[in-house]
């Protein structure tokens, strides 16, 4: 699938994370991969002001599926197992805003098919593995040293691209073919 995000794109994306919960929502492309239409749904408070975590919650946001979803992470700078399972079950493109840029992965089709014929254990394991790794990589990319958890996830069947908001300085449009 190709998404072209533009510089106004990812400002925009930036600009709407919220630091005490998520949104999230949908894009409507077009045949050349340009966004048409924005669709927007609000998550439930996560954190307070400063960035703490509110006793007894997560952080999360449910919106409609669509074959572009996209959301956003007030303090995570990577996408969650969860987010990686979403785009396996879901077989679409997610875009993720976070502190300090811009995450776009999608599911490789073998591993879409790996999933589709997993059983509960095997999904499970898949699950934990992935959890395991984000918290093994949580202190670099917290820091902005994303390139071990780059690779990993490219390596574990996922398209991904990370654009750091210092990037958008550079260059004024992303061709994204995941």
């Amino acid at each position: 699938m190709k998404v072209v995000l533009t510089v106004a794109d990812i400002w925009a994306l930036r600009l709407l994370r919220p630091r005490t919960h998520e949104l999230g929502g949908t894009f409507d492309i077009d045949d050349e991969g340009i966004i048409t239409n924005v669709r927007v749904h609000g998550g439930g408070a996560c954190r307070d002001a400063s960035g703490k975590l509110l006793p007894g919650k997560i952080c999360t946001v449910t919106h409609p599926s669509g074959p572009v979803m996209w959301h956003t992470h007030p303090r995570s700078n990577r996408p969650s197992s969860s987010d990686l399972r979403n785009s396996v079950t879901g077989n679409n493109t997610h875009i993720v805003a976070t502190p300090l840029g811009v995450w776009a992965f999608r599911a490789a089709s073998e591993l879409i098919a790996r999933w589709a014929s997993a059983g509960e254990d095997e999904r499970r394991r898949f699950k934990l593995e992935w959890r395991f790794m984000g918290h093994q990589y949580q202190h670099d990319t917290q820091n902005g040293n994303t390139s071990g958890f780059l690779k990993w996830v490219k390596d574990a069947g996922f398209s991904v691209v990370y654009i750091p908001y210092t990037d958008i300085q550079h260059k004024s449009v992303w061709m994204l073919r995941l």
